[in-house]
């Protein structure tokens, strides 16, 4: 009679501890589990093979919290593409670095902590109520990117997804760059404004596909030619174009690392009687300039931190006037080739935050002979990114141009660049200050100087 007494207490004790989730009812728990077992499958159809922290899913019950975080891991590890992080890792890189997430995280919060673990893909999500009904909602980023891989929602009342007010379309960004230019030396000496209002459009269709595309109008409206002071300012453009930038980039898993295949397509439309985009003077009857850069990037993680390497062109287009027909005694349209770059970062150096890089760069120009001039540029940069709102870092170019046309010009000198960068909800700012010295012959040394801004608004159009 005292051994069933005995049993009959450790019984009382064990529903009473496990009364939060059987309380909700057998089909409610069923309903939940396959919620998650969908989105597990989902998650892995729609990304690569590699790890994957499951860091939270918040609401009231912890323990139903925890059982939702075990199904999703179950089945995740199944698919036999990924590796989950350990909970007592993940435990422990949280509270040490005393993050706490609640519910969905943002783009920044997910690369931060996906670089902490080692991960390549951080889950999150939350247990909502609306009018009656418990909403369940999980999202994947990617951490080298930030970006959204896959994002879902479960009603556990019904089954089935609550209705989407407006489909996703997609993250928009409003802003502009104004900077403020000093000139001295020999030539060119004077002032000049830059200011570029513009607005933003991204999506990614899937974790292989996205789109970016910018709007926006360039102006100078103070020139340093006629501008040697603030007694005399003139308020006519010496460039004034408005442009249309569209970025299709594909990503494709290669080795240990991902393969990112991008094209920038630009045309521009000039708006004035000023410079056109490669220093030459047109009518702003002048056709359109059309801009294409391609790119080619490596990414992969490794015990430094990430490695990242891209080559790439930089404002390379054809232009009406850059080559020259014998025959007809006429200027048509030209390839040229601004910049050539090569660039290599180690980012999150050792888990601290700081990414160092390094990008040569050549100059080549062409028209009527293959290579009229060319331009080395050796640039280091170095950047905090270990804070989610502040970012800071300076960058350092040393040019090394010599002019192999027409004259023989040499010159060398160094730029420096430090910027911050400041993020407040839906709002970012970015101060970049250019210092820079070029000494060459007496006709082309300069120093110059200059302040640059940035100010921007993002956010998403429909639900994710």
């Amino acid at each position: 009679m005292k051994q069933n007494g005995k049993v009959f207490l450790v019984f009382a004790i064990f529903i009473y501890m496990a009364l939060p989730t059987f309380g909700r009812g057998v089909s409610e728990l069923s309903l939940y589990e396959n919620a998650a077992q969908t989105a597990a499958n989902n998650i892995v159809s729609s990304v690569n093979s590699g790890s994957i922290a499951v860091v939270r899913i918040s609401s009231q019950d912890t323990n139903l919290s925890q059982q939702i975080i075990q199904w999703l891991e179950n089945g995740l590890v199944a698919g036999r593409i990924l590796t989950t992080i350990s909970r007592e890792k993940i435990n422990d890189v949280l509270k040490e670095q005393r993050l706490g997430l609640s519910g969905l995280i943002d783009d920044e919060s997910a690369q931060r902590i996906g670089h902490l673990l080692g991960a390549e893909y951080v889950l999150a999500g939350d247990i909502k109520n609306l009018n009656g009904t418990s909403i369940l909602n999980i999202q994947v980023l990617e951490t080298e990117t930030g970006r959204l891989l896959y994002s879902d929602s479960f009603s556990i009342k019904d089954g089935a997804k609550p209705p989407q007010p407006l489909p996703y379309i997609g993250q928009f960004e409003v802003g502009g760059w104004f900077s403020f230019n000093n000139i001295t030396g020999a030539n060119n000496g004077g002032l000049s404004f830059d200011i570029e209002p513009y607005i933003a459009f991204s999506r990614s269709f899937s974790d292989r596909f996205s789109l970016n595309m910018r709007l926006g109008n360039y102006s100078r409206i103070l020139t340093g030619d006629t501008a040697k002071s603030w007694t005399n300012i003139d308020l006519s453009p010496i460039k004034d174009w408005l442009y249309l930038s569209i970025t299709p980039r594909l990503s494709l898993p290669i080795g240990p690392g991902t393969l990112r295949l991008s094209l920038q397509l630009m045309p521009i439309f000039y708006l004035a009687d000023n410079y056109d985009f490669f220093g030459e003077y047109y009518s702003r009857d002048m056709p359109p300039t059309f801009i294409f850069n391609p790119a080619i990037r490596y990414s992969l993680h490794s015990g430094l931190g990430w490695l990242n390497f891209e080559l790439y062109t930089d404002n390379m287009g054809i232009a009406k006037g850059y080559d020259y027909d014998k025959d007809t005694k006429e200027y048509k349209y030209g390839l040229l080739i601004k910049h050539l770059k090569f660039f290599a970062e180690v980012y999150n150096l050792l888990g601290s935050g700081i990414a160092l890089s390094l990008t040569p760069s050549f100059f080549i120009k062409t028209n009527d002979s293959l290579f009229d001039s060319y331009f080395h540029n050796l640039r280091f940069g170095m950047g905090y990114y270990g804070l989610d709102n502040f970012n800071f870092g300076l960058r350092a170019d040393f040019p090394i141009g010599t002019k192999i046309n027409k004259t023989a010009m040499e010159y060398r000198g160094i730029d420096l660049i430090p910027f911050v960068q400041a993020k407040c909800g839906a709002f970012s700012t970015r101060l970049n200050f250019y210092v820079y010295y070029i000494g060459a012959n007496t006709d082309y040394r300069k120093v110059s100087y200059s302040a640059q801004i940035n100010v921007s608004y993002s956010f998403s159009v429909g639900k994710r």
